[in-house]
């Protein structure tokens, strides 16, 4: 199945006299990752952060026509009317305050799909997705949008190579030995193991980010879809008032234009973000999903 490109050609001379506009990053966004802002006309124009900017730093971003103009469409994917309801604790669920997997517009067809996305498992490194989703499975949604078995299949092992497996797990021998320290050493030595992590992490995160362009410009955009990895993390607090943070994890994709607009808008991180910044570690507004 192919998208259809409708490309109107412009001048480079219109190109070049084109005026600018100063906006600001949003929060959360790094090289690479694409946003919009309104244009004077009140019309929308996709942004790409450039290299050496980031969330809330400014830019000044072309209002020109770009050099091919057009629309991507996709042959719509009616849902699945015998699909299952959400389970009580299941995203979209009456106990998880997440969206649902399947997000479907008001002509019945599937405009958001999000697949749950596993960082990292108890012991090591673990498959990025729940076993229906892995090869040799392959979500209908992605298969009616044109995605070979192959395809999926080579990106699922690149995904789990080249981003999980970055990701060490939560039980294993370094993760153990450094708790001991920080223990003896009466957490003197806690400063280091937040460095650490953040290098683990941040390390996580642009691999994470370069998948997800491969993905988009290889696979899914020349089909009419586009992807964008997104979390939440809501918050309970316990019998004594401690805080507890819960998260849910997903890989967004969009399957028509609208829908992929307003993904490309939304930030990738929803709920409660933390900075802990002030010790070396981590400010999960600088990720692509909470780590």
């Amino acid at each position: 199945m192919s998208a259809e490109v409708e490309a109107t050609v412009v001048s480079a001379a219109e190109v070049q006299t084109a005026p600018e506009l100063e906006v600001f990053i949003p929060t959360g966004l790094r090289p690479g990752d694409a946003f919009f802002v309104q244009a004077p006309d009140g019309s929308q124009r996709e942004v790409t952060v450039p290299a050496g900017k980031q969330g809330g730093d400014k830019m000044f971003c072309s209002l020109g026509p770009p050099v091919v103009q057009g629309t991507l469409t996709a042959k719509p994917i009616p849902a699945d009317p015998n699909a299952p309801t959400p389970g009580c604790c299941d995203p979209g669920g009456c106990c998880n305050p997440a969206p649902p997997r399947v997000q479907v517009d008001g002509d019945g067809n599937v405009s958001v799909l999000r697949l749950p996305y596993l960082p990292e498992g108890y012991c090591g490194p673990c498959a990025p997705f729940r076993e229906e989703d892995m090869p040799p499975n392959i979500p209908s949604e992605l298969e009616q949008l044109g995605v070979t078995e192959r395809e999926w299949a080579d990106a699922v092992e690149r995904l789990r190579k080249d981003v999980n497996s970055l990701r060490p797990g939560f039980y294993t021998a370094p993760c153990c030995l450094y708790t001991m320290l920080s223990i003896f050493t009466l957490c003197l030595i806690c400063p280091w193991m937040c460095a650490k992590q953040k290098k683990n992490i941040m390390a996580w995160d642009t691999a994470f980010r370069a998948w997800q362009a491969w993905f988009n410009e290889t696979v899914l955009v020349p089909k009419g879809g586009f992807c964008k990895s997104q979390s939440l993390c809501y918050v309970t607090y316990g019998n004594n008032g401690e805080k507890q943070r819960h998260f849910v994890r997903w890989l967004a994709v969009a399957f028509q234009p609208e829908a992929a607009n307003v993904l490309k808008s939304q930030p990738h991180l929803l709920g409660d973000v933390d900075n802990r910044g002030c010790c070396n570690g981590v400010n999960e507004s600088e990720c692509c999903m909470h780590p």
